[in-house]
């Protein structure tokens, strides 16, 4: 244990993670299905009731949820005093934990110059963000909006800001919008030295998918870092996923 512990001592989520299974004796898809929810520390429990399973390969997306195996396999197990200081600590290292819900905008010139434009609800706060391609990623322009400038976004009613200037000079009018789709979130950011590791639980559509997202200031740095956070999960980095925009979408041609 020493070896293995010494081994990923940098890597937080594992060394939590393998001690979990080692303390309880839970499968490892148990315990990689496990959130917050799960976890009692007040009265020193965890619940088992899902577990994670491959996809087929022809499936997108390497992993899902799925409820426990067996009707045994739904149960209580304990937290013992090492286990619990361990949970305690590494709970106190996600700095904020909230809930977000982004409202989707679209047009048909939106999609095809591969723009997007949100409203994002956060804390009581609103954010009207547009999205552009640029020659590394994705140039993002955020202004602060309050409710009543959201509602007359909604409502098609003109709005003056800099985003909606630059949409207006390619032909892009609010009363032209679509709107009504939305995406509601569960973050869970921890703060490391490289940047914020966010932890994301989506509900848009009828659907629900999870995703990790790593924000930082060197690429090249971050990128060597967020393959030795989930390389002991067993997971490889190719490629960024689907935009949540960009899934939300698929679902609406799917319908």
């Amino acid at each position: 244990m020493e070896i293995i512990l010494g081994r990923f001592k940098n890597n937080k989520v594992f060394i939590c993670a393998f001690l979990t299974a080692c303390y309880t004796g839970m499968r490892t898809g148990e315990v990689f299905a496990l959130t917050w929810n799960d976890i009692d520390l007040d009265n020193r429990i965890i619940k088992v009731n899902k577990t994670v399973y491959a996809k087929d390969k022809e499936e997108n997306g390497r992993w899902y949820l799925g409820a426990a195996k067996t009707i045994g396999s739904h149960r209580e197990v304990y937290i013992c005093d090492t286990l619990y200081s361990v949970l305690s600590d590494y709970k106190n290292q996600i700095k904020d934990s909230y809930q977000q819900t982004n409202y989707y905008l679209f047009h048909p010139l939106l999609e095809k110059k591969k723009y997007s434009l949100r409203i994002r609800e956060k804390k009581g706060h609103y954010e009207l963000t547009l999205k552009r391609p640029s020659a590394i990623g994705l140039n993002e322009l955020n202004i602060d909006i309050n409710k009543e400038i959201k509602d007359a976004i909604f409502n098609h009613q003109h709005v003056n800001n800099e985003i909606f200037d630059i949409l207006e000079k390619e032909n892009i009018y609010i009363k032209d919008l679509t709107c009504g789709y939305y995406l509601k979130t569960t973050r869970h950011d921890i703060i490391l030295p490289d940047g914020v590791l966010s932890l994301d639980e989506n509900e848009y559509n009828h659907h629900h998918d999870y995703e990790i997202e790593f924000e930082v200031e060197d690429y090249d740095q971050g990128l060597q870092t967020f393959k030795k956070i989930i390389q002991p999960y067993h997971l490889e980095y190719k490629q960024n996923c689907l935009s949540k925009i960009k899934r939300m979408l698929e679902t609406l041609k799917n319908e």
